[in-house]
C-alpha cells in the first residue's frame, strides 16, 4: 500500500512540476514536499502512529490534478472559457493555489508529526 502512495506522488508530482505554468521553485517546492511527507508518514507508521492523510494534503491532490486537467484544456481548446474565465486563468490559478496548499500542508504534517512526537515522550 505504502508503494502505491508513493507512485501516486510520483505520477502527480512529476506532472504537476512538468506543467509549463511551473516556474522551477514551484517543482521544487513540490517534490521536497512529497519527499519530506513520505519519508515522516513511514517513519511515524512504522513506530505505532497513525499518520493518514489530511484535509490539506487531500486538497492538495485535488488542485494538483485540477491544474494538470486545466493545463491539458489550454493545449486542446486555448480559447475556451469556463463561466468568463479562460481556461488558461483557471490552470495558472489552480497551479498558484496548489504550491501554496502544497506548502501549507508539507508544515502542518512537520507540526502534527512533532506534536505526535512529543506526546509520546510524555
Amino acid at each position: 500500500q505504502a508503494e502505491d502512495g508513493i507512485r501516486d506522488h510520483c505520477v502527480t508530482g512529476v506532472q504537476t512540476c512538468a506543467l509549463p505554468i511551473f516556474l522551477p521553485w514551484m517543482a521544487v517546492v513540490v517534490v521536497v514536499r512529497e519527499l519530506v511527507v513520505t519519508a515522516v508518514r513511514a517513519e511515524m507508521e512504522r513506530i505505532g502512529h497513525d499518520f493518514s492523510a489530511g484535509f490539506s494534503g487531500k486538497f492538495k491532490m485535488v488542485l494538483q490534478c485540477a491544474a494538470i486537467g486545466f493545463e491539458l484544456a489550454v493545449r486542446a481548446w486555448p480559447d475556451a472559457n469556463l463561466g468568463g474565465i479562460g481556461v488558461w486563468q483557471a490552470a495558472v490559478f489552480c497551479s498558484w493555489a496548489a504550491v501554496a496548499t502544497t506548502f501549507y500542508s508539507g508544515v502542518e504534517y512537520l507540526f502534527t508529526a512533532g506534536r505526535m512526537l512529543a506526546a509520546a515522550k510524555r
